[in-house]
């Protein structure tokens, strides 16, 4: 079974409860564990807020009423570099669904929810406007900071209290695909989240522990402060329980980790499957130098030199620019109606404008890269059935590099870090279009032999692929052919390796 037949299902948001993974921030969440805060720490906070021209809101609701001092609140937060600070404290909800109440998160650059019990927060704000303009803080940039229960609502699926089992409530969400639990270490709590993770293993855990933060900006995760963040994975049939151990300066991608669960969740594993492309072309280069020879085979499979032929650059970059010299190699064997397209999000991806330049194509081309940003913006989406759309009536999809890697099922290099990782768990799976196969590029001038075979211990069902730079392979029905200079490596599920050359034909499956 493979997760496309879940992601599938995510186009459009069309399946309500259908998860998505979770998108880069617009701006930061602080997310503290509780126990005291420590300048050090306030400082990280501090610095994500943007200074001096920020305004910053406290919102103290989580506290008992007693215990909220609105003059000590304003004497803390005061001289810290903000433009001005303001306390939002109600426990009403009609009063949170209010426009005058929420107007200093409108105009707020960063916001300190602070501790006490889950519980007041949820019962105030959870589904108000207050939760509303917290998320359109995070999307302009700003910051959300919050400690113990200030930390805990940042997630959708909310611990409030409980130990050994989890009271679960419903908080901000403002981390999508996660779950957070506080005073990790120092309270015990591993067997809850442990517990909770098994009731829904499609989440990240983030165990915090006291006087230790975790920073999410955009999709990097870091540590600060003196203990850990227990980042935490359910166990599946297939995949054992995870559980890593961050400390200062650790790094993560929560992007990655999210996407982890959801295969997780969805049971994704790579099956034996015959590697016939039953209609269309399907041709991966090594990257280093397309091979003219290649090129040719992908332009007559598009239609000739006067089909459409989309170009998508994605790969390049988050913001990608294509190079000013890069219609020569198009013009090198005649084609000319070429389209370039790249999409910002998945939402673009979805759209009715950018699936039609799809659907005008007869072939569709993936420049190199870093193949986790195809992933990103183009698996589970419209645009990517329609690339689909390409091959049912005959056409030709290609790519180079990590434009020849997203096309097998299993994806090879995919950690969004490095291109060194062989697998990462989250980024395992290309777009399929050679079913049963892994395809690695740059293969011989990067010695990546060592890569496969490592590769080929873990899923010895799979049948690797290694192109040579400058080098081509066509896949057509059951049969494979080389193009270029050099060699294609075939690491077949039973026997030895395979190496072609130039003008070879394979039959990868014999009598298709």
């Amino acid at each position: 079974m493979r997760l496309i037949a879940l992601m599938a299902l995510m186009v459009s948001g069309a399946l309500a409860g259908v998860p998505e993974p979770a998108r880069p921030l617009g701006g930061a969440l602080f997310i503290h564990g509780g126990g005291s805060l420590p300048p050090p720490l306030l400082e990280h906070f501090l610095r994500l807020s943007d200074r001096p021209e920020a305004r910053l809101v406290v919102i103290p609701t989580a506290a008992e009423d007693g215990k909220i001092d609105v003059p000590r609140i304003l004497d803390h937060w005061s001289g810290r570099g903000f433009s001005r600070v303001d306390v939002l404290h109600t426990r009403s909800r009609e009063e949170a669904n209010s426009e005058e109440f929420v107007a200093p998160l409108k105009a707020a650059g960063a916001v300190w929810i602070g501790g006490g019990l889950q519980a007041r927060l949820e019962a105030a704000y959870v589904g108000t406007l207050v939760e509303s303009e917290l998320h359109a803080l995070v999307d302009r940039g700003g910051a959300v900071g919050g400690t113990s229960a200030g930390a805990a609502v940042m997630s959708r699926v909310m611990i409030r209290s409980g130990n050994p089992v989890a009271d679960v409530g419903r908080g901000f969400g403002l981390i999508r695909g996660a779950v957070i639990d506080q005073h990790f270490i120092a309270r015990g709590r591993e067997p809850r989240l442990r517990a909770l993770l098994d009731d829904h293993p499609g989440l990240v855990g983030y165990g915090v522990d006291e006087g230790t933060a975790l920073i999410l900006r955009g999709r990097k995760l870091s540590v600060v402060g003196g203990s850990t963040v227990t980042v935490c994975l359910a166990a599946t049939a297939s995949r054992r329980e995870s559980f890593e151990v961050m400390r200062h300066p650790g790094r993560a991608d929560h992007i990655a980790l999210h996407r982890a669960a959801l295969a997780r969740a969805a049971g994704l594993e790579f099956t034996a499957r015959p590697p016939v492309v039953a209609h269309g072309t399907v041709i991966a280069f090594g990257g280093g130098g397309t091979t003219k020879g290649g090129l040719e085979r992908f332009v007559e499979r598009a239609g000739g030199k006067g089909a459409r032929i989309a170009v998508i650059y994605t790969a390049l970059a988050d913001e990608p620019r294509m190079p000013k010299n890069w219609r020569r190699l198009w013009d090198s064997v005649g084609a000319k109606n070429i389209r370039l397209l790249h999409a910002r999000d998945r939402a673009q991806a979805d759209s009715a404008e950018f699936i039609a330049q799809i659907d005008a194509a007869g072939g569709v081309w993936f420049t190199g890269g870093r193949q986790w940003r195809l992933v990103d913006r183009y698996q589970g989406t419209g645009a990517e059935l329609a690339i689909r759309r390409v091959l049912e009536r005959g056409g030709v999809v290609g790519g180079t590099s990590a434009g020849a890697t997203i096309l097998g099922d299993y994806l090879l290099r995919g950690d969004p870090k490095t291109s060194v990782t062989m697998m990462q768990e989250g980024y395992e799976e290309g777009l399929g279009l050679v079913p049963g196969v892994a395809i690695d590029q740059h293969f011989s001038q990067r010695g990546r032999s060592d890569d496969m075979l490592e590769f080929k211990r873990q899923y010895p069902q799979l049948l690797g692929v290694g192109i040579d730079e400058g080098t081509a392979v066509a896949f057509e029905g059951g049969a494979c052919e080389v193009f270029g200079r050099g060699k294609v490596s075939l690491y077949p599920v039973e026997g030895a390796v395979v190496e072609l050359e130039l003008g070879d034909r394979f039959e990868l499956v014999p009598g298709r």
